[in-house]
């Protein structure tokens, strides 16, 4: 019942409904509380922070992660402070101030419990992954990125289901930020195979459009690192095209 009233207001955080999911969200938490499902309890107040992010209302972001981060320390839960310095870390990176969001990325990967499910953890290396870059700390990445194949190597793939797989699309964030961290040290060798391998996941993942387009941008800078002009103006071509009918459906 918990999960199922955190994922209507999660619809809701997704189709940017804010206002709606504001207010069910209070009654989402309770129903928590009494039951002691603290995760989702976390997650759902995780999204009434995150929003503000994205409302450029960063004070009142990070007045949500505090009083979320202490909330947490008071039960205990170390999944609850992840959370809330997800959600200050998220409020550096929009602002370009990748040097603090690396540091709260880094506190709440150290805090992600085993136990709990990897998908929030995922998306921790990657975004992490990408304030490293910018800051050209390729030695933390390179360690990073071990960190964050060992957990990919747990959840194994496959390509026999017609639904998307999850850990597909773990791995098609996972390569384009490798390709990145290879890119930068000139390693275009390895640069290729890590592409040919998100293509690989990405037709698992089902083809996002989104992923799609990056996959080309991505090919299209490799080609032209290593003189192949033509075939990157090519790559090129096809990404403008393919953003423009995605720009298309998104009107």
């Amino acid at each position: 019942s918990c999960m199922a009233a955190y994922l209507h207001i999660q619809d809701h955080y997704l189709a940017g409904q804010y206002d709606s999911m504001q207010a069910e969200a209070p009654a989402v938490m309770e129903l928590c509380r009494k039951h002691g499902e603290w995760t989702v309890y976390y997650n759902a107040w995780e999204r009434l922070a995150e929003r503000y992010v994205w409302e450029k209302e960063y004070e009142r972001a990070a007045a949500e992660a505090e009083a979320m981060r202490t909330d947490a320390a008071q039960r205990g839960n170390d999944y609850g402070q992840a959370m809330a310095y997800y959600v200050l870390a998220q409020g550096y990176i929009v602002q370009d101030n990748h040097t603090e969001a690396a540091s709260y990325y880094e506190q709440a990967i150290k805090l992600y419990p085993d136990s709990e499910n990897p998908s929030m953890l995922n998306l921790l290396y990657y975004y992490y992954s990408q304030a490293l870059l910018h800051l050209k700390a390729f030695d933390r990445m390179d360690e990073l990125h071990q960190q964050w194949r060992q957990m990919l190597d747990r959840y194994p793939v496959t390509d026999d289901s017609p639904k998307r797989d999850l850990y597909a699309n773990w791995r098609v964030q996972y390569c384009y930020c490798t390709f990145l961290l290879q890119m930068e040290h000139g390693r275009y060798d390895k640069a290729a195979v890590t592409l040919d391998s998100a293509a690989y996941y990405e037709v698992i993942d089902g083809n996002i459009p989104a992923n799609v387009n990056l996959l080309m941008r991505y090919s299209s800078k490799l080609a032209n690192a290593r003189g192949h002009y033509a075939e990157a103006l090519a790559f090129a071509d096809s990404t403008l095209r393919m953003s423009a009918k995605i720009d298309d459906v998104n009107r």
